[in-house]
């Protein structure tokens, strides 16, 4: 194959994913270019401390941390890895606006500037690749832009957050404390110091956003996904959905309620929440730091990706596909063909996610010196709750009993176990998680 001129990239961030980046592309060189024609050479690194000693192949000389050196640099292509939407935003905009095309790995910057970031490419005569931005080095945007366009997208859920994923892992596994168990993320490197927009759920909802807006074909805002994250569970409940055959991960979800003539808009349910999956559901086995998402398309069915969904390495891989892509021409193609992306789709019809119906997990506690009595008090609690229940589960050790609700809406929800702990002498409040795909006893 015939080798290319040189591709000269302007990298903003060295941090995890940059140094990444860095190493592959220097370290593997002459295999890129012997199987893709393309070489890439880093002329200018954009970091917060020049003085800063770090582990990447680059010289001294191309480091900088001035975002306009960065951007008067000589440079045929913007790798974006810097994260956040302050200087991220202004180092991408200006790239674009300059006709560079940009590789970015910012989720947080395409949930909540995507449609200002696409219109910017069109503009500038450029485009935006952004395959490492939702899910590490687990590929999930190039089929969405490619491989599934023949499908009408029904709903597209995962796990998207690989710090959740290994501390309800270690919380189950090894019983450790939900504290515990994020500074033991943090000591391995796969939680930040101020761990709260994985936790809380945002992380997971940046990508979900990105990923539900090409999946289902709408301008999705990131601020009307429903989110709840992972800072309340509690080992007890993971333990008890264990022994019941479920287990229980962070999932976003986002999925059309309703058929809908063609062409004509259709309301989309989207959350981020803690959730029960039954046993045999491919996403009940991820465990530690693995991603992985469901998409299920109305010709092809359900369709599973699964991989490393964090990590310098996984991440960089995919940073590196997009590099390749805008080098060959393909990314520039796909941006130029399609009208997927937010600055093309018509805004986003929301359903209220409290009038959309999921099974749940409905877990009541009682003092121990209750403990004989407690089964036979919620059933006589329960006599005439119009909720059904599917299945009901004793664990006396733990002095409780869990109900696995048939489909209901939550506000339905909320009050029918607020008037059934209403009648009992319970030791704490009832808590509720939602259930995918409940099964009957």
């Amino acid at each position: 194959m015939r080798e290319k001129k040189p591709l000269r990239v302007a990298l903003a961030g060295c941090g995890t994913v940059g140094s990444g980046v860095g190493e592959i592309i220097v370290n593997r060189a002459g295999e890129l270019a012997a199987r893709t024609g393309v070489r890439f050479e880093v002329g200018c690194v954009l970091v917060s401390d020049v003085t800063r000693k770090r582990e990447v192949p680059f010289p001294a000389e191309v480091f900088t941390d001035d975002p306009q050196a960065l951007l008067a640099s000589e440079y045929d292509l913007l790798v974006e890895v810097i994260g956040g939407t302050d200087i991220a935003r202004t180092v991408v905009l200006e790239a674009l606006a300059a006709g560079k095309p940009v590789v970015t790995a910012n989720k947080a910057l395409l949930a909540l500037h995507g449609a200002e970031v696409y219109a910017a490419a069109r503009a500038g005569g450029t485009c935006v690749a952004f395959e490492a931005s939702c899910a590490g080095g687990l590929p999930i945007i190039g089929p969405l832009l490619r491989g599934l366009q023949a499908n009408r997208v029904r709903s597209i859920m995962g796990i998207f957050n690989s710090t959740c994923n290994f501390v309800l892992t270690s919380m189950l596994d090894g019983g450790m404390s939900y504290g515990d168990a994020v500074q033991e993320a943090q000591r391995l490197g796969y939680a930040e110091a101020d761990p709260t927009l994985d936790v809380s759920g945002g992380d997971t909802a940046h990508k979900l956003c990105v990923l539900a807006s090409l999946a289902l074909g709408s301008n999705i805002e990131y601020e009307r996904i429903a989110r709840r994250g992972i800072d309340r569970l509690q080992l007890t409940d993971l333990r008890i959905a264990r022994e019941m055959g479920y287990s229980c991960k962070l999932v976003g979800i986002g999925r059309r309620l309703t058929p809908a003539p063609t062409g004509q808009p259709q309301q989309l349910y989207l959350a981020v929440r803690p959730t029960l999956i039954h046993c045999d559901h491919l996403l009940a086995g991820l465990s530690g730091t693995r991603s992985g998402v469901l998409v299920d398309g109305d010709v092809v069915g359900e369709t599973f990706y699964s991989g490393s969904g964090a990590g310098s390495l996984p991440t960089a891989s995919a940073v590196v596909a997009d590099m390749i892509e805008v080098a060959t021409g393909s990314a520039q193609a796909t941006f130029n063909q399609l009208c997927v992306y937010n600055d093309c789709t018509p805004p986003a019809d929301y359903v209220d996610p409290e009038e959309a119906e999921d099974s749940y997990y409905v877990r009541f506690s009682f003092a121990p010196h209750r403990r004989a009595d407690m089964l036979a008090d919620v059933d006589h609690a329960w006599r005439d709750n119009p909720v059904k229940r599917l299945q009901t589960h004793v664990s006396r050790d733990d002095h409780v009993v869990v109900a696995i609700t048939a489909p209901v809406k939550p506000k339905l929800l909320g009050a029918a176990v607020r008037s059934v702990a209403g009648h009992l002498q319970l030791s704490d409040e009832p808590v509720m998680l939602p259930v995918l795909e409940a099964r009957g006893s």
